[in-house]
């Protein structure tokens, strides 16, 4: 076991591997009882001085660093002074306030190529002039409590920026309020300089927009109005937008024209817009390789979609395909053309489409699963063999004996297995035997068995037995019935917490098992 450890130890050291590993601290690890310091922080971290020691004798070329909470701020910059040739990707989560000081020794990483805010609460910068980082090419604020002069600042670092994203940043858009601040902004003959400190408005966004050579991605989320001023030189690839606070109905339509003149969008997500929408811009964008759409019906729906299904024939390149009504609808006539080319389908669907399916098919998310019968499900099991993700939602047909009937096994490359509202009992994991499945999550499991008994033995055994069909499960969630759980003064659910000793105890790579 020491020989196959250190194998590994040296194998993960690989950039391929490296790349992909992220090392977090959080600061709700750390013990609440810790000593404060004359300076009133802190004088202990124990976690964040082993976090510390392991990065630093790290023989890895390639970090990916988080950090979550405020107690860590003075001590991390020994981090980034003898790992700044090697940090890759920072996000700083939940930290109340966010200085020079910790901003310039982010900056120090000259390899930097993500930069995450969430949750700070307050960008505080000097006028300085900072370094710029050419490697820099994705920078996301979520929750952050930034300013006009906080961004700019932030923006100037990035000359070679690619990727941007806001959500829940309390951008301001009322002309009314804007034009306290700046209020020559909508006067084309004069030059107005956007740096205040005391908002974060759109039209300072348009404004660095106006000037991004390299802008391909934007995640905006419910900030339409930086989309409807875009300016016309960007050429994005990727786009994600939310209307769920869209103030006036009238703007969807300057959003459905403005979408319909960016041929060179691949990755479109729309969150929470009428189909109307969709008819009106989906036709027109030739390129798209995925398309993400939770939309709710307007007055035109037949039209719309016959629009819009009709448009999806010539997509040559849609490999990915999410529709998703926010109402009750009924499953759309996806064309067979399209389906035979998917690698990804999310949405409603009807048993004759499941058949056309290809088995290029790699992930598959049902989302009316009520309509499946034994032989429906069956089908899915048999024919889409090349399924690495399987999600079905509303199983209320799904028992333990048409379950023990599927060939689950015939899925070589399943590695994902969710499966809602079923009728299945905990007996159902003895049916499950796919050596590569890594998460598998089951709700509405029924253990009326264990209660009558009043005896959770019987379940006990039976993750034991699922620990050798499924041996390189990381993640098990079980979600009792809930008229199940609704007897939870009954000693028998005191011993859940042995069920989840047990199933750490015999698998081996588990990361995160939780039976409530």
């Amino acid at each position: 076991m020491a020989l196959v450890n250190t194998k590994w130890y040296y194998a993960s050291i690989h950039p391929e591997f490296a790349r992909n590993e992220v090392f977090g601290y959080n600061e709700n690890a750390e013990k609440l009882d810790l000593t404060l310091g004359d300076d009133g922080l802190p004088s202990d971290l124990p976690i964040f001085n082993e976090f510390k020691s392991m990065l630093l004798n790290s023989k890895r070329k390639f970090f990916n660093l988080t950090f979550d909470g405020s107690l860590y701020v003075y001590r991390v910059f020994p981090i980034f002074k003898n790992l700044a040739d090697y940090i890759v990707s920072v996000h700083i989560n939940n930290l109340a306030r966010h200085t020079d000081m910790l901003l310039d020794a982010i900056l120090d990483c000259d390899k930097l190529e993500q930069l995450e805010f969430k949750g700070v609460g307050d960008l505080t910068y000097g006028n300085t002039t900072r370094q710029q980082i050419l490697s820099l090419k994705r920078i996301y604020f979520e929750g952050a409590n930034l300013t006009d002069f906080c961004f700019n600042n932030i923006m100037r670092c990035a000359p070679n920026l690619e990727e941007l994203g806001f959500e829940n940043c309390n951008i301001l858009i009322w002309h009314q309020a804007i034009r306290r601040f700046y209020p020559n902004y909508k006067d084309s003959k004069k030059k107005q300089t956007f740096n205040s400190l005391d908002i974060f408005s759109y039209v300072n966004i348009v404004n660095y927009l106006e000037t991004a050579k390299n802008i391909k991605t934007l995640r905006l989320g419910n900030n339409y109005h930086i989309f409807l001023n875009l300016p016309i030189h960007i050429k994005l690839v990727s786009l994600e937008l939310n209307f769920k606070n869209l103030c006036f109905t009238r703007d969807y339509a300057k959003v459905g024209d403005k979408l319909s003149t960016m041929s060179t969008l691949e990755y479109l997500d729309l969150i929470h817009f009428p189909c109307c929408v969709l008819a009106s811009c989906v036709p027109k964008l030739c390129n798209l390789k995925r398309l993400n759409a939770h939309y709710f019906l307007c007055g035109y729906q037949d039209e719309c979609f016959s629009k819009v299904l009709n448009s999806l024939k010539n997509k040559k390149n849609l490999k990915e395909l999410m529709m998703v009504s926010l109402e009750d609808s009924v499953p759309l006539e996806i064309p067979d053309c399209t389906l035979e080319k998917l690698t990804t389908y999310i949405g409603l669907t009807n048993v004759f489409k499941i058949t056309r399916m290809s088995q290029n098919l790699t992930r598959l998310k049902i989302l009316n699963g009520d309509i499946l019968t034994a032989c429906d499900y069956k089908l899915i099991f048999k024919n889409l063999i090349g399924l690495q993700k399987l999600i079905i939602d509303h199983c209320f047909q799904l028992d333990d004996n048409v379950f023990s009937d599927l060939p689950i096994n015939n899925l070589k490359a399943l590695n994902t297995l969710h499966l809602f509202h079923t009728k299945l009992t905990y007996q159902c994991f003895k049916y499950i035997n796919n050596k590569e499945l890594r998460k598998v999550w089951i709700t509405d499991v029924s253990i009326e068995k264990c209660i009558e008994l009043n005896d959770m033995s019987d379940f006990k055994n039976v993750l034991k037995a699922f620990s050798g069909f499924v041996p390189e499960l990381t993640t098990l969630n079980i979600d009792i019935l809930k008229e199940n759980r609704s007897c939870q003064d009954i000693e028998v659910f005191s011993e859940i917490p042995m069920l989840i000793s047990t199933v750490y105890n015999n698998f081996k790579k588990m990361k995160i098992c939780s039976i409530n």
